[in-house]
């Protein structure tokens, strides 16, 4: 086997073993005493690595992440002192798609530009 040939002992190639699985499969596995052996060892981890894909496959499906530049229905723009809303900083698609179609960066109206914003608050000097 490629272990056999590897030169390595067998605490050594089950470190290597251990590190080279997916992050999940390794918490899961971290769990399990791996003195039975590599053999062992490696066929318990594709036991539960089954299981796992098998438990994944009857979870509802979620909802797949939409951007918001293909959102069907726009944000709201928030008053400029409702602080409870948060501004994220535009995708370098929304900003393109803005300025192409002569949009204000800031709240996506026509008719004027970013730094003289009607809703973009003062910033102190």
């Amino acid at each position: 086997t490629l272990a056999a040939a590897s030169g390595w002992n067998e605490p050594s190639l089950l470190t290597k073993f251990r590190q080279g699985l997916a992050p999940r499969l390794r918490l899961q596995m971290a769990t399990h005493d791996d003195s039975v052996g590599l053999e062992q060892f490696m066929r318990l981890t594709l036991r539960v690595a089954n299981r796992l894909q098998d438990c994944a496959a009857e979870l509802p499906a979620t909802v797949q992440f939409q951007p918001a530049h293909l959102s069907p229905n726009p944000r709201s723009v928030p008053e400029p002192m409702d602080i409870n809303q948060t501004r994220a900083r535009l995708s370098p698609q929304e900003r393109q798609r803005r300025l192409n179609s002569g949009l204000c960066l800031y709240c996506a109206e026509k008719g004027h530009l970013r730094e003289s914003c009607p809703r973009r608050p003062a910033r102190p000097l």
